[in-house]
């Protein structure tokens, strides 16, 4: 077991993100990296990523992930 936070503040933040089936997949991705971005506690590096996850009953599974060295706030981010 390593504890990676114990020399390193940055924390990894996953977030799902379900859309309707309908949406375009390359456009969703493009808002959600474009969002990430935009917020001045996400780390432009390593840059932020967005990802088909999975398909559900009733909508498609993306995920966004981000690191933030705001090591007290990543709840709120």
């Amino acid at each position: 077991v390593m504890n990676w936070t114990f020399s390193n503040r940055q924390r990894a933040i996953e977030i799902p993100v379900n859309v309707a089936y309908s949406s375009d997949a390359a456009r969703v991705v493009e808002l959600l990296r474009r969002a990430a971005a935009e917020d001045p506690r996400v780390a432009k590096e390593p840059a932020p990523q967005a990802l088909f996850l999975k398909f559900d009953a009733d909508f498609v599974t993306f995920q966004l992930r981000v690191f933030t060295d705001k090591f007290s706030e990543w709840v709120q981010l």
